[in-house]
């Protein structure tokens, strides 16, 4: 307990917070918090208490693609891999402009993982480091 202590005073020495007691639960405390997305818009209040989940999917046509737009409202990270589609070039490029349109349309973030042949695709809220 002590060590988690040590985060959050370090975490906000400096600023101005309101005084909490380590004695309460701190996930309620972390409940507090709210996350919004690049509108503006409450995602904590949409989501209410789902969870996110980080999701594998293997799609082997196009059509299993309509999943993701879903998911992603859902708030859950996607693992898309195309090894399916990979043996077919055309079928495989129309899969990834499908996802990068449900992504103009919601928001979020898309990457390759090492390889090509997989994409981690994310929620509006949720943003991929790239260096």
């Amino acid at each position: 307990m002590r060590f988690i202590t040590s985060i959050f005073r370090n975490f906000f020495r400096g600023k101005e917070v309101e005084e909490i007691s380590f004695d309460e639960d701190i996930g309620e405390y972390l409940d507090k918090f709210e996350m919004f997305d690049q509108e503006g818009e409450n995602i904590t209040e949409l989501m209410g208490n789902t969870e996110i989940y980080v999701k594998s999917i293997h799609p082997t046509c196009l059509e299993d693609i309509s999943g993701i737009e879903k998911e992603l409202k859902r708030g859950h990270i996607l693992i898309v891999h195309l090894t399916g589609l990979y043996e077919r070039p055309r079928e495989c490029m129309r899969a990834i402009e499908q996802i990068r349109g449900i992504l103009r349309f919601v928001g979020g973030d898309i990457g390759h993982i090492v390889g090509g042949e997989t994409l981690i695709v994310t929620p509006s809220f949720i943003r991929i480091w790239r260096e």
